[in-house]
C-alpha cells in the first residue's frame, strides 16, 4: 500500500484536502472496467465517463489503456476535443486518429474499402473523411475544453453510442461545469448519455516514472530516481493533486543540476534542501497559490502578518503551513535567483553555483562576519561568538558601505542587541545605527538611491538572505532613515556634478545629452535628478547661446527629451524655475544678437521648451528648426 491523494468524489464525503491511504495502482479499478468495457461481444449501450482534476494524469492514463487495447489486438482511438467547435471537427478529427495518414502527403497509402463503417463518410473538397470510423472504441479527452456547447458534444456522443452501437469514453474534469451557462445542461444529458462515472486518482509512481524517461540529463535522472520518496512526501503535502506540476518542477529541477558541480552534488544535504525547496514552491507557484513576489520577495513575506495578530496570514505563510520538515524560507536559493528559476524560466548557472558556495552548505573562511552571524542557528557557539566580535570592530570601523551590506550588519547588531549579547539596549543601538549612516555621509561614501528596477534591496534582502528584523520597528526605523541620508547625500554631490555636465556641454554636446536625457538608461541616474537646478542660469544659457549651431541645436533637442512626458511636474520639478530663468536668459541674449543668431535661439526655444514649459507662444512654423 502507498499513501496517495484522493480526489473530493472518491473520499466518502470527506474533505478534498485529506490524504488516504490508496492502492500501490490507484486507478486500477478505472484499468480493470475499461479493459472489460472494450472486450465486451456486443454495444453496452452507454458511455464511461472518466473524471477527476486538471493535472490528476487522465491523459497520461488514456494513453495506457489506448496501448493495453492494442496489445490484445483492438484499435482504440483517443481524441482530444480541445478547442473543437463542432461536429465536423470531431469528424474530421476521429478520421486523423484512425488514418493519421490523411494529415500529411508523404505516403500513398489511403482508406480501403470496409475501413469505414457505420456512418456516412462523404469526402470534403480536400478528399478528407467526414464519417466516423470503425474501431474497438473511442475515447474524447479534454471534454470541458471542447468549444462547443456540452449538449451538443453530447449528442454527438449519443449519436455514437445509441445509434452506432459503439463504445466511447468521455475524459472530464467534471468540476469545470461548475458555474458554465450550460452547467445544468450537462448533468441532464449526462443522465441520458453516461452510464458509469470513474474518478481517475493521481497515480504519482506510474506518471513519476514516465516523467524521469522524458529528461536528457544521466545525472539528474539518476539522483531523482533515488530521491523518488522525497519527492514523492512533498508533492503529497502539497495537496495539489496535480501530477503536471510534478513534471514542469522536474525539467526546472533538470536545468539547475546541470548547473552544479560535483562537489556540490555529492553533498547530500545541500541537495535535499535544494530539491525540496525547489518542489514545495514550484507547486506552489504553478499551482496559483502564491505570486511571483511571494517567490522574489520570500524573505520577507514569509513573516505576513506574523507580526500581527489582526492581519490575514499571506500567501506564502499559508502555502508553508502544508509542509512539515521543510524550510520554506531556506537561503540556500536566493530569493532573486528562485524567482529567474521559477518565474521566468532563467537558470543563470554561474548564479547557482555561487549561492550553493555562499550558503552555510558550503562554509569559506572568506565569509563576511555578518553572514556568519546571520547563520547563527546552523553554526557552533564558538564560530558565532567569534564572528561577533569581529563584526563589532568592522561596525565600529565603519568597514561596510555596500547599501545591502550596511543593512544586514544593522540587522545583526540589532538582533545581536536585543539578545542582550553586546551590552547594547535597543535604543542604544537604534542610535548607533544612525551614528553610523552619519559618518557614511560625511566621509561621502553613502550609496546615491537606485531606481526601484534596479534597487537590489528593495524586497527586504540582499545577497540571498532577508535582512534580520525586516519587519521589527527598530530596523524599519533605522531603514527609513538611511534611506533617507543616501537621499540627502546625493543631493550633496548636485553641484559638483553640474559643474562636471557644464564643462562636458562646452566640449562634448553628444555626451552632455546622454548624461541628462537617455531615458531609455536606467542605470544613468542624472536623467531623473535636478542636478541643473544648482547652476547659474544666466551663465548656462551663455554657454548654450556660445555653441555652434548645430550643437546648440543637439543640446536643445536633449533639453526638450529630458522634460518630456511630464518630467517637470514630477521627478525634476524642482528645475522648473531654473530652466524658465534660462529661457528667459536665451531670450534676451537673442534679442541683441544678429538676426540669424537670434532667430536661431528663438526658434530653437520655442520648439525644444516651450510646450513643456507651458509658455503659449504665437504659432510660427513647427518640428524642429533646421540647422
Amino acid at each position: 500500500m502507498a499513501v496517495g491523494y484522493q480526489d473530493e468524489e472518491s473520499s466518502a464525503g470527506g474533505r478534498d484536502d485529506e490524504i488516504s491511504m490508496v492502492p500501490a495502482n490507484p486507478n486500477e479499478h478505472v484499468t480493470g472496467f475499461l479493459e472489460r468495457f472494450f472486450s465486451l461481444s456486443y454495444s453496452p449501450g452507454f458511455a464511461v465517463l472518466l473524471t477527476g482534476k486538471w493535472g490528476a494524469g487522465k491523459t497520461h492514463l488514456v494513453k495506457a489503456i489506448v496501448a493495453d487495447a492494442a496489445v490484445h489486438g483492438r484499435r482504440v482511438l483517443s481524441v482530444s476535443m480541445y478547442g473543437l467547435s463542432s461536429r465536423r471537427e470531431i469528424d474530421e478529427a476521429v478520421a486523423l486518429a484512425r488514418y493519421p495518414w490523411l494529415a500529411t502527403e508523404r505516403t500513398s497509402r489511403r482508406p480501403q474499402p470496409g475501413d469505414v463503417v457505420g456512418m456516412p463518410h462523404p469526402r470534403d473538397d480536400r478528399g478528407a473523411l467526414l464519417g466516423v470510423p470503425a474501431a474497438t472504441g473511442y475515447i474524447f479527452d479534454d471534454v470541458e475544453r471542447s468549444s462547443m456547447p456540452i449538449t451538443d458534444v453530447l449528442g454527438y456522443i449519443n449519436r455514437l453510442v445509441e445509434r452506432d452501437g459503439r463504445k466511447v469514453v468521455l475524459v472530464a474534469d467534471e468540476d469545470k461545469f461548475v458555474g458554465r451557462d450550460d452547467g445544468g445542461a450537462f448533468q441532464l444529458s449526462k443522465e441520458k448519455v453516461v452510464g458509469r462515472t470513474l474518478t481517475v486518482r493521481p497515480d504519482f509512481d506510474a506518471a513519476y516514472g514516465a516523467f524521469l524517461s522524458t529528461l536528457e540529463s544521466d545525472g539528474a535522472r539518476l539522483y531523482l530516481e533515488q530521491a523518488a520518496g522525497e519527492v514523492r512526501g512533498v508533492y503529497e503535502q502539497s495537496r495539489t493533486g496535480n501530477l503536471r506540476l510534478v513534471q514542469q518542477t522536474l525539467w526546472d529541477f533538470e536545468q539547475v543540476y546541470g548547473a552544479l558541480e560535483a562537489r556540490h552534488v555529492a553533498n547530500a544535504g545541500a541537495m535535499n534542501a535544494m530539491m525540496r525547496l525547489l518542489f514545495a514552491i514550484s507547486f506552489e507557484f504553478k499551482a496559483g497559490n502564491i505570486e511571483a513576489l511571494d517567490v522574489r520577495a520570500r524573505s520577507v513575506r514569509q513573516y505576513s502578518g506574523i507580526f500581527n495578530d489582526a492581519k490575514e496570514p499571506g500567501k506564502l505563510r499559508l502555502a508553508a503551513a502544508k509542509y512539515s520538515g521543510l524550510t520554506m524560507h531556506d537561503t540556500l536559493l536566493p530569493d532573486d535567483l528562485l524567482g529567474d528559476i521559477l518565474v521566468d524560466g532563467i537558470v543563470d548557472a554561474a548564479r547557482v553555483r555561487e549561492a550553493f558556495d555562499a550558503s552555510s552548505w558550503f562554509p569559506s573562511a572568506d565569509e563576511p562576519s555578518w553572514r556568519t552571524v546571520w547563520y547563527s542557528g546552523e553554526r557552533g557557539d564558538e564560530e558565532i561568538a567569534g564572528a561577533v566580535e569581529v563584526l563589532m570592530e568592522e561596525f565600529a570601523a565603519r568597514a561596510f558601505d555596500v547599501t545591502g551590506e550596511v543593512l544586514h550588519v544593522f540587522g545583526q547588531v540589532l538582533k545581536l542587541a536585543g539578545l542582550g549579547a553586546i551590552g547594547w539596549s535597543l535604543p542604544r543601538a537604534v542610535a548607533e545605527c544612525r551614528a553610523y549612516v552619519d559618518d557614511l555621509r560625511q566621509q561621502g561614501r553613502l550609496e546615491p538611491p537606485k531606481l526601484a528596477v534596479l534597487d537590489d534591496v528593495r524586497h527586504g534582502s540582499f545577497a540571498g538572505l532577508g535582512f534580520s528584523g525586516r519587519e521589527t520597528p527598530e530596523f524599519g526605523e533605522v531603514w527609513a532613515y538611511f534611506n533617507d541620508q543616501r537621499a540627502a547625500g546625493q543631493r550633496d554631490r548636485f553641484a559638483d556634478q553640474a559643474t562636471e555636465l557644464l564643462l562636458i556641454m562646452r566640449g562634448d554636446a553628444t555626451e552632455f545629452v546622454r548624461r541628462i536625457a537617455n531615458a531609455g538608461d536606467a542605470s544613468e541616474p542624472l536623467v531623473r535628478l535636478p542636478v541643473l537646478a544648482t547652476v547659474d542660469p544666466v551663465a548656462f544659457a551663455e554657454d548654450l547661446a556660445a555653441l555652434k549651431p548645430l550643437k546648440l541645436r543637439e543640446v536643445m533637442v536633449g533639453l526638450s527629451a529630458r522634460y518630456d512626458l511630464g518630467m517637470l511636474d514630477r521627478e525634476l520639478k524642482e528645475e522648473k524655475p531654473w530652466i524658465l530663468a534660462v529661457r528667459s536668459a536665451l531670450l534676451e541674449r537673442a534679442a541683441a544678437a544678429p538676426i540669424w543668431t537670434r532667430q536661431r535661439i528663438e526658434e530653437s526655444v520655442r520648439w525644444a521648451l516651450d510646450d513643456r514649459l507651458g509658455v503659449p507662444t504665437p504659432n510660427e512654423g513647427g518640428g524642429a528648426p533646421d540647422a
